[in-house]
């Protein structure tokens, strides 16, 4: 599996970059989590809440090693995502970080299994849902093929970037090569 540092055209994360990152997770996180915790609670069930509270901590831990390792970490965030609605914003960023490699494979993978999870979740949850089981799979087909085509256009974003600089300075070189042959000539 090749590291995503290896990667030229993918940019280094900024002490800037991991601050809002952490915001947006915080912010996914919360609104996913409130209406469910407070069901759960309201019904008594507490140590789901603890569950569900300890698993989102461990997710935040755990996505700091989604660029070394992106698919694994994704698709154990999404195994995650059976118990813990509160780990829901590290596996969007974690999706998001295996959708801007652009492999086909490696996103439909990964993308099946966070919608799985979700169900999964909604199945499991003391007191259930009332909705119909095709309403959750359209909810998260859409998240994730929004998070996954936002991931995807980040990822050709970069390598086009990449690409004109890397042009830019080999033009660069060339014609710093081509006026010191005239100068020596």
């Amino acid at each position: 599996m090749t590291l995503a540092h290896t990667v030229p055209w993918q940019p280094p994360i900024t002490r800037w970059g991991r601050a809002w990152r952490l915001v947006v997770m915080l912010a996914v996180s919360a609104a996913v989590s409130v209406q469910p915790f407070a069901h759960l609670l309201w019904h008594h069930h507490v140590w789901w809440v603890v569950v569900d509270l300890l698993l989102g901590a461990l997710s935040f831990w755990l996505v700091r090693y989604r660029r070394r390792w992106p698919v694994p970490v994704a698709l154990t965030l999404a195994a995650m995502g059976v118990a813990s609605m509160s780990g829901s914003g590290p596996a969007a960023l974690a999706f998001a970080s295996v959708a801007t490699r652009r492999r086909w494979s490696e996103v439909l993978v990964v993308g099946i299994a966070v919608v799985a999870g979700g169900e999964l979740w909604q199945l499991l949850v003391p007191g259930g849902t009332s909705d119909p089981v095709w309403v959750g799979l359209l909810v998260g087909g859409v998240l994730v093929l929004a998070v996954g085509g936002w991931g995807m256009y980040i990822g050709s974003r970069r390598e086009l970037l990449w690409q004109l600089r890397d042009e830019a300075e080999r033009a660069e070189a060339e014609q710093a090569l081509r006026d010191s042959q005239a100068r020596t000539n």
